[in-house]
């Protein structure tokens, strides 16, 4: 979907691949968030974030289906709040860069959502 100003909206695997790349170019390159994700292996990781990702959005679930736990695996990272407004910010700017649209708007609205529900659960929110 065209916005009408030239950009286009999220519509297909394709462009959350996309963006999930931008993201983690990001994290992987800021002082930060680098040490808490080199260890990853992209080629095997990366692809469950897409399935995630295209799952939430609703984009060839049904092709790519999400099995698992989103949140248990960073219980692992020993992640901090910091990490949470970098991933987020390296989210946002990844989407805003080559989309906008209803569904760019929905994908970051559910990421605030799951980054509070995350911080939550981690206990990383002021009392």
């Amino acid at each position: 979907m065209n916005t009408g100003d030239g950009v286009k909206d999220i519509s297909g695997r394709a462009d959350v691949q996309s963006v999930v790349r931008e993201q983690y170019a990001g994290l992987l390159k800021h002082v930060h968030t680098a040490p808490k994700f080199a260890h990853l292996n992209l080629d095997e990781h990366l692809p469950k974030i897409d399935d995630f990702w295209c799952f939430v959005l609703g984009i060839d679930a049904e092709e790519h289906p999400y099995r698992g736990s989103a949140f248990e695996p960073h219980v692992k990272l020993h992640l901090d709040a910091e990490d949470f407004r970098l991933w987020m910010h390296f989210l946002f700017t990844a989407i805003d860069d080559s989309f906008a649209g209803p569904v760019a708007t929905d994908w970051k609205k559910r990421a605030e959502q799951m980054g509070l529900l995350f911080r939550h659960k981690l206990g990383l929110l002021p009392d």
